[in-house]
């Protein structure tokens, strides 16, 4: 299985990203936040519903690759319908180096 690769987005106004030790929302906040623009390689994504509200809420798991904050932790993938963490298409990126490669060799010969 191809590696799992997120940017966070969100949390831009408030210094990050709240980071949680664990799945559930009201498990032990981490000190620091994850500071958006991190990019984040996923462990495990669950989703889980919120007990009060009956809403379904995705968590990653993920360990931290760039940015600041915890190295490893657990982030809500989107809070009150805004998006916080993106995936990153790396395989489609790569596609598309490959066919831009392709062409600049068709041109130069």
């Amino acid at each position: 299985m191809a590696e799992r690769l997120w940017r966070v987005v969100g949390g831009e106004d408030k210094g990050g990203v709240l980071v949680r030790m664990g799945p559930e929302l009201g498990s032990p906040k981490a000190i620091e936040r994850l500071s958006t623009g991190a990019l984040v390689q996923q462990v495990e994504l669950l989703t889980l519903t919120d007990e009060d509200t009956g809403e379904r809420i995705e968590r990653l798991h993920f360990r931290r690759l760039t940015g600041t904050g915890p190295d490893e932790g657990w982030i809500s993938m989107a809070l009150n319908h805004k998006v916080l963490a993106e995936r990153v298409e790396t395989d489609a990126k790569r596609k598309v180096r490959e066919e831009a490669e392709r062409l600049l060799r068709e041109e130069a010969e």
